[in-house]
């Protein structure tokens, strides 16, 4: 997730309206990995052991912009994720009913796609697209998309449809972001995000909050603090967050994390806990009692290509959750 919150929605165009995208520009990721888990029993014995070829995020997108006069520009975005490790496959299943139906595995999913006005008054965007609370992370993750992403603990890592999100000007390094989620219909759910976003060139910081619709989930609201520091070669990251349910006491989430750079590489550590963060998550998604200790480190080949190697723990607090030792080595291209 980019640093800079502006160039998740179109990057040069969005953060600096004078600048425009000269023509449409095709982008993507393509990352895969080969990992190798091991369920772990209380003893810390091996409970069995899986090899596996996994596709984290890959991804392609085309974004643009265009000048439309009076300081304005139009702009958009449509990405999708694919899956490069497993083809999608579709079969049939039979229902209470006895009827057949169709079922496709999600071989190639949606992201971010809007389309949008950006101006001196900030910038509008309508369409699907991360929360604020989502995005105020900034670049705290340092094993997103993996087996490690902050979502294996934190809730509202949310991607959400029918979004209608506007975006300050920069004052100074401070923004403001905001976005709602009609409900539409029953089968939808309501969604209030906003986030107050300060980015210079060594600290980042943000304060998000989420309230939902109590039909969404078992949770009424979320409130993250994130911030970051670099240091030369260093840097540090903190991450909180309070789950404030629609009954019984609030749940906590937090993590912590330190990287240091060394050449062409970057070695990293990262801890994260959660407490039953089941806030504005759907049931079949709800988050355990757990935490998850990682380290890894990044080799960069060039700007675009990348490999690394990380080794995750998670243990539960469930003492009928087994834990699990996960270890992965990736390849990453950029384009």
């Amino acid at each position: 997730m980019k640093k800079k919150l502006i160039s998740l929605c179109i990057g040069v165009a969005v953060s600096s309206p004078g600048v425009l995208m000269a023509q449409t520009v095709l982008y993507g990721k393509a990352h895969v990995a080969v990992e190798s888990e091991t369920v772990l029993d209380k003893a810390g014995k091996d409970d069995g052991n899986a090899l596996q070829v996994k596709s984290y995020g890959s991804r392609m997108g085309i974004k643009g912009s265009e000048d439309i006069g009076n300081g304005l520009q139009g702009l958009f975005q449509f990405e999708w994720q694919f899956d490069m490790a497993d083809a999608g496959k579709v079969g049939v299943s039979v229902d209470a009913d006895n009827d057949f139906k169709a079922k496709a595995s999600n071989h190639i999913v949606a992201r971010n796609q809007f389309v949008g006005l950006s101006g001196g008054f900030g910038t509008l965007l309508l369409g699907r697209h991360d929360t604020p609370l989502k995005m105020s992370q900034g670049k705290f993750d340092l094993f997103n998309d993996i087996y490690a992403d902050i979502k294996k603990h934190f809730a509202g890592e949310t991607r959400a449809n029918n979004v209608l999100a506007y975006i300050t000007p920069k004052f100074g390094s401070f923004q403001i972001v905001s976005a709602y989620v009609p409900s539409e219909n029953k089968d939808n759910d309501k969604i209030l995000s906003i986030a107050g976003i300060y980015d210079s060139d060594s600290f980042y910081g943000a304060l998000a909050y989420n309230t939902y619709d109590e039909s969404f989930g078992v949770g009424d609201s979320l409130l993250r603090a994130t911030g970051t520091y670099k240091f030369g070669n260093f840097g540090i990251g903190g991450l909180y967050q309070q789950a404030k349910p629609t009954t019984g006491d609030s749940t906590d989430a937090m993590g912590v994390n330190f990287f240091v750079k060394s050449g062409a590489n970057k070695f990293k550590i990262q801890y994260q806990q959660g407490d039953g963060q089941n806030v504005g998550v759907k049931s079949a998604k709800l988050k355990e009692d757990a935490s998850t200790v990682s380290l890894g480190v990044d080799h960069g080949f060039s700007k675009r290509t990348s490999s690394y190697l990380a080794v995750h723990q998670t243990s539960h607090d469930n003492a009928d959750k087994d834990d699990i030792m996960n270890i992965g080595i990736g390849i990453i291209h950029k384009f």
